[in-house]
This record gives C-alpha cells, structure tokens and sequence, in this order.
C-alpha cells in the first residue's frame, strides 16, 4: 500500500473512528465537528508533506496503515463484545 492508495475519500472511516474513539473519552459532541475537521486537514497536510519529501511517505504510509488497523480491531473487538453480552442474556 502507497500513499496513492490512501489519499482522498479513503481516509474518511477513519476520520469517523478517531471521532468515535474521542467520544469514548467523554469529549463534548459539540467538539467532535472541530476535532474531524482537524484532523482531516492534519491528514492531507501529511499526506502533503510525504508527496512533497518522499523520504517520509513510508513512514506516513505506515502510520496510517496503523490507525487503519487500529480501529478496525477495536471496532472488531466491541462487535464480538456486543455478541457475546447478547447470547449470555447481558445486553
């Protein structure tokens, strides 16, 4: 995965988890408008800089691939937890 495969409309889920997982830290909802908007431009900022110094883009590429997966299991994880409550009669 290059930093081509992470520019542009893919990284809005993560956007979305990083808000969900400020949520989860009792940030006020009426923070979590700023906090996407700031990091979806500290994203392309990022993104930016790899393009214009190559030499980062590994390493930004990496990072992101990170939160991907990051979110993913922690998404994962509160499905299984939901299911698991649900078949032993707890949610």
């Amino acid at each position: 995965m290059n930093l081509n495969d992470l520019d542009g409309p893919q990284l809005i889920p993560v956007i979305i988890g990083l808000t969900e997982v400020a949520k989860k830290f009792k940030v006020p909802s009426k923070w979590c408008l700023v906090l996407a908007l700031a990091v979806g431009v500290g994203m392309g900022l990022l993104i930016e800089a790899a393009y214009q110094y190559p030499a980062i883009g590994p390493w930004v590429a990496a990072g992101i691939k990170g939160l991907i997966y990051g979110l993913s299991a922690t998404g994962l994880y509160a499905l299984g937890s939901k299911w698991v409550n649900k078949v032993n009669g707890q949610g």
